[in-house]
């Protein structure tokens, strides 16, 4: 397949670049070439690789505390740009994933959210999101949404890395213990788009073969919170010689006071997506264990 893929230099479009660059036409753009907020620059850097089978975006303004004070950058970034995207593809005729986030959620539930939850967005950076899921259901015909959480990867800063650095140096370590989510691997999120790329070649149905145009969760399996990941992080860890593994302090999010209210539960209940049966999806300790192996040997 020729495949176009913008956000190209991000955390998850950099594992993305990895693996689909082995077996398809890959044409990435990050950021800069191929600016989602600015249409004209947009078009044009997309017309000149046309024809394109699929459109991938994983370009988005992900800064979530910066995006209270940068409201703007992140409409243009996660909302109108998208739609300029959407818009495109609509024109052109081209399927489009994208991807979008469980902070399009509350976190009053107790539950984990299913695709149909009403949306309920408590930070600008969920409603920046959730608004370019909208314009892509109002242009597209032949789209998929994958809300997926909690990423970490080798690119930029990840909770993973942080916790361990700052393990050198601390005896204890407070931790928000009161927010439940899934973190998610970046190359597994990849390697899942690979699987349904496969899927769509082999498919007699275009353009997605027997998966309906949607939105679909996908996450690793199981969930926990913050404080308890970072206690398995300890465990798990083999490349730090400590003499004393720090200890993790259960605190509140009160206690931690952050520019972007986060939901206190903001689980996604992903059997709409198993039911495709494309990939088995890891639980949130395996993708550990597989990150720190792949980082750390």
């Amino acid at each position: 397949m020729k495949i176009a893929l913008l956000g190209s230099t991000g955390l998850l479009g950099s594992e993305l670049e990895t693996i689909l660059s082995n077996d398809h036409i890959l044409i990435p753009f990050s950021s800069q070439k191929a600016p989602l907020h600015d249409a004209t620059t947009l078009t044009t850097a997309l017309e000149a690789i046309l024809p394109v089978d699929l459109v991938i975006n994983a370009a988005a303004m992900t800064a979530v505390d910066d995006a209270e004070t940068q409201k703007e950058t992140a409409e243009n970034s996660n909302h109108y740009g998208v739609e300029n995207l959407a818009i495109f593809c609509s024109k052109h005729a081209i399927p489009l994933i994208h991807f979008s986030t469980d902070y399009v959620f509350d976190g009053e539930e107790n539950t984990p959210y299913v695709e149909s939850h009403d949306p309920n967005p408590i930070n600008v950076y969920g409603q920046s999101k959730l608004d370019g899921e909208r314009v892509i259901q109002t242009h597209c015909s032949h789209f998929l949404i994958f809300r997926i959480q909690s990423l970490f990867g080798s690119k930029g800063k990840n909770f993973i890395t942080t916790i361990l650095n700052l393990a050198e140096s601390n005896d204890q370590l407070s931790i928000i213990s009161d927010q439940w989510m899934s973190p998610t691997w970046s190359r597994d999120v990849a390697g899942m788009i690979a699987k349904l790329l496969t899927h769509m070649e082999t498919a007699a149905t275009l353009p997605f073969g027997s998966i309906s145009t949607g939105i679909y969760h996908y996450t690793s399996s199981e969930f926990s919170n913050w404080a308890n990941v970072a206690r398995f992080i300890l465990a798990t860890q083999k490349h730090l010689t400590l003499s004393n593994i720090p200890s993790i302090k259960n605190i509140p999010s009160s206690a931690y006071p952050q520019a972007a209210k986060r939901p206190s539960f903001s689980v996604l209940n992903c059997d709409k997506f198993d039911r495709l049966r494309l990939c088995k999806r890891p639980s949130w300790k395996d993708a550990i264990r597989s990150f720190l192996r792949d980082e750390f040997g």
